[in-house]
């Protein structure tokens, strides 16, 4: 049996309606930033940005923060600024949204994917 490989790009034409949490992920956003240009914008409160990926097969992923900035939890917990949160170097948790219960792998397989994308961003800046 022959592993196929996902590759994932970013759409920020895509439908993400009807997404919900099925992961969570310890990323840096600067490296989203760096290696898929600025986050589209979230609500502005709970959400400060958001990117939206898809692959060929027509499974689809968001990265979001969600209620980590200062817009949302204000002075308290040293929360960053939205601004200075994407430009992050520090690991920070973002959740990942889909839809369905993704019981296939698919949302491992992403996240798997996307902290690969990172340790590569990491490398090339050592």
């Amino acid at each position: 049996m022959r592993t196929v490989r996902h590759m994932w790009h970013v759409d920020p034409t895509a439908d993400d309606t009807g997404t919900s949490l099925v992961e969570e992920v310890d990323l840096a956003p600067a490296f989203l930033v760096s290696r898929f240009g600025p986050p589209l914008l979230g609500d502005g409160w709970r959400v400060t940005g958001r990117y939206i990926f898809t692959d060929a097969r027509g499974d689809l992923f968001t990265v979001y923060d969600y209620k980590s900035t200062a817009a949302y939890l204000g002075d308290e917990e040293d929360a960053l600024a939205p601004e200075d949160f994407w430009k992050c170097e520090a690991e920070q948790e973002l959740s990942v949204g889909g839809r369905g219960t993704y019981r296939d792998g698919s949302g491992a397989r992403f996240v798997e994917w996307l902290l690969g994308q990172q340790a590569q961003w990491k490398s090339r800046r050592a």
